[in-house]
């Protein structure tokens, strides 16, 4: 993965100079997911993950800024239930937009933002397990919808936001939930209605 990070970041770079692209709103970011599930039923207890990538921000009229963003962010769950439980942790591969507002106060630039995200998943791990797209397993795919607020001082920026995420967390069909599975199966079941979601604290730096 790391050398995945840094093949994007050559590349967004020679793309940057072949083009003229403004070097000074290319930036490295990363930070804090503070991630949870909803689930019925069951138990789900926020999980402390990471992410790190690289952003461009494109400045316009009227004190706003499109800051598209391409990263890789692990996010998970504690989940379980009386009888059994574990953590269930994913990297994707996220592309995100950010499109913010804010004035320009000389020394800082508070700002608000919306940053609709679709990412694909590359590795994780469920109680052990690390092949989690085997048959019918996960979905890899992942798409959803942050709401933040920032602020900027010099090449610095913040940014808290509470992401949405869409769709199912599971591709398979229904799992036994006696027998060989037993009580996992009812764990199982119900990610076809759960989803990632949860805080996020990103800094980033401009050069």
């Amino acid at each position: 993965m790391k050398r995945l990070m840094a093949i994007v970041a050559a590349g967004l770079i020679s793309l940057a100079a072949a083009v003229g692209i403004n070097a000074g709103n290319i930036g490295f970011l990363g930070g804090a997911n503070f991630s949870t599930m909803s689930l019925k039923e069951l138990n789900a207890g926020t999980m402390t993950q990471w992410h790190a990538g690289l952003a461009y921000r494109f400045d316009l009229p009227l004190g706003f800024k499109i800051q598209p963003s391409l990263m890789y962010n692990v996010k998970g769950a504690k989940i379980g239930n009386d009888w059994v439980s574990s953590d269930l942790s994913i990297g994707y591969l996220e592309f995100m937009a950010s499109c913010q507002w804010g004035p320009d106060l000389l020394l800082f630039r508070p700002f608000v933002e919306i940053s609709p995200f679709l990412g694909y998943g590359v590795n994780g791990s469920w109680g052990g397990v690390t092949d989690l797209w085997k048959g019918d397993g996960l979905n890899r795919v992942e798409y959803g919808l942050g709401l933040g607020a920032g602020v900027e001082v010099w090449k610095f920026q913040l940014t808290c936001r509470y992401n949405w995420n869409f769709g199912r967390l599971s591709a398979a069909n229904e799992v036994p939930e006696g027998g060989v599975f037993g009580s996992i199966g009812q764990i199982y079941n119900k990610l076809n209605d759960a989803n990632f979601g949860g805080f996020t604290l990103t800094l980033a730096y401009f050069f």
